[in-house]
């Protein structure tokens, strides 16, 4: 039976030459819809990959934010693409030969080109997700094999004048894999209950869905009356739907941003008036607390004190003017301009001994693990990043109880220092961990903190332009870890010593 083409997927016999009106409404029909399914299709990929490109993705804490730009070139050629297909499904019988063959030579290279960026964006984000390092030499080698066969591929595609090959190979592997990385990036954020991260999960097996009708099925396979064409297009409707609604995650990011940023000078321009304040008042304590020390002194030296309760007095008043006497010199640290300070090579071993000289008296010192990259240089200021250290390891002390287990440790990668101090501790309660690093903010018990050394710490890595973070879980302990850049100066280099 000869047949006359009027779309990739509906036909129509050359031998009826007068329709019924019912025939007629049905081949129209079609063309309707395959028109709506195709304009609809590329629009949504096409849109999409814009939306992305223009979100600033600046202040996200998304890892791969940047990366999401591969599906962005991926959704406009994509887009394109189907718009050229709608083109060649509309006109292919008053396209001249010569000019069709160069139309699906363009067809197949923008097909080949979107699916090899969102291949990229797959392999690349599940690699970073990973933390895979892969050497220069296997990437340089991947990306030729991937040139090469996409070469003989886009060949081959060319002379079957079919793009079955390209979506087999290419398009069902380069979706599957990105609906994987979805996956993974929602199941990581999925604990921390970060609105819109579950839309990733959706775009995730939506991506899945749609390598396998794309890549898997031709495009005039049908089940019964559903063409795949018109299955693909839900699937990109979808992945549009999901992908847009995460978008929004970077403009909450950066509202958070200029929030945090409104908070912070706040907040700055509040310590510099309680900076001044603070240290007027320690001057003006210090000099009856150390006139009171002496005192002390003098009473238990001179005066042979028998009576245990006059003792006890006494090393009372002692502790409790130690502890006025700690709080001014907090205060006055925190009223000092840290900006003058000058940074020098100093060995991350040697910090550690230093730390280990001035703790070892503790009775706890002896529950403290060390573990240091040797020879690990890096530009800062020696007594600070002790102060931090001690700091960090004194409240790890104060946090422990039965079976204390307390880790200090450092590492070197070539760009930065990583310090990190955990314990096996109680815990913080997550609702007031984001304010531990407040002034005057303390979980301790009365007389038993002032709220100033985290603080200070956070004060001191930010002074090393580095980040403090903190994990803890109630029951099972924290870990504070330090991210320092070993280089103030991005042109210095320090080798290995």
């Amino acid at each position: 039976m000869e047949e006359k083409y009027i779309s990739n997927f509906f036909y129509v016999n050359k031998n009826l030459l007068i329709f019924d009106k019912f025939q007629k409404n049905l081949i129209y029909y079609n063309m309707f819809i395959t028109f709506i399914i195709f304009l609809f299709y590329g629009l949504s990929f096409f849109i999409l990959g814009f939306a992305i490109l223009l979100k600033d993705k600046r202040f996200s804490r998304l890892k791969i934010a940047n990366h999401l730009n591969y599906i962005a070139f991926f959704g406009i050629l994509h887009g394109i693409h189907e718009w050229i297909d709608l083109y060649i499904l509309m006109e292919k019988n008053c396209i001249k030969l010569e000019s069709l063959i160069n139309w699906y030579q363009i067809k197949f290279f923008i097909l080949l080109l979107s699916f090899l960026f969102l291949l990229y964006f797959g392999i690349s984000t599940i690699s970073i997700l990973a933390k895979l390092e892969v050497s220069k030499i296997y990437r340089y080698l991947f990306l030729a094999i991937g040139f090469g066969l996409s070469l003989v591929i886009y060949y081959n595609s060319i002379k079957m004048k079919n793009d079955i090959l390209i979506r087999y190979v290419f398009g069902f592997s380069s979706a599957v894999i990105s609906g994987v990385s979805f996956l993974i990036i929602y199941a990581k954020f999925r604990s921390k209950h970060i609105f819109g991260y579950k839309n990733l999960m959706f775009c995730g097996y939506s991506f899945i869905g749609y390598g396998i009708f794309s890549g898997l099925f031709p495009s005039n396979f049908h089940f019964g009356i559903v063409y795949v064409a018109m299955i693909r297009g839900i699937f990109a409707i979808l992945i549009f739907i999901f992908l847009f609604k995460f978008l929004k995650v970077f403009d909450d990011e950066y509202i958070q941003h200029i929030e945090d940023n409104l908070r912070s000078l706040a907040l700055n321009d509040r310590l510099s008036s309680i900076g001044r304040l603070a240290m007027g008042i320690a001057h003006e304590i210090n000099t009856p607390l150390t006139n009171a020390t002496m005192i002390v002194e003098i009473l238990k030296s001179k005066f042979n004190v028998q009576d245990k309760k006059i003792l006890e007095k006494l090393d009372s008043l002692e502790k409790n003017i130690d502890r006025a006497s700690t709080i001014a010199k907090e205060l006055l640290l925190f009223s000092k301009d840290e900006k003058i300070q000058s940074f020098e090579k100093i060995n991350i071993k040697d910090i550690m001994e230093n730390v280990k000289f001035f703790i070892k008296n503790h009775e706890k010192f002896k529950f403290v693990v060390f573990n240091v990259d040797k020879n690990c240089y890096f530009e800062g200021i020696a007594h600070k990043i002790e102060e931090v250290l001690i700091n960090l390891i004194m409240n790890a002390f104060d946090a422990v109880a039965e079976n204390p287990k307390i880790e200090v440790s450092a590492h070197c990668s070539d760009k930065n220092i990583i310090l990190s101090v955990s314990d096996n501790g109680e815990g913080v309660d997550p609702e007031i961990l984001d304010k531990i690093f407040d002034p005057f903010f303390t979980t301790k018990k009365p007389n038993y903190g002032t709220g100033m050394g985290l603080y200070l710490c956070y004060n001191i890595v930010k002074m090393h332009k580095g980040e403090i973070l903190v994990e803890s879980e109630l029951g099972k302990g924290t870990t504070f870890k330090i991210i320092l850049p070993r280089y103030q100066n991005e042109m210095l280099n320090f080798n290995s010593g």
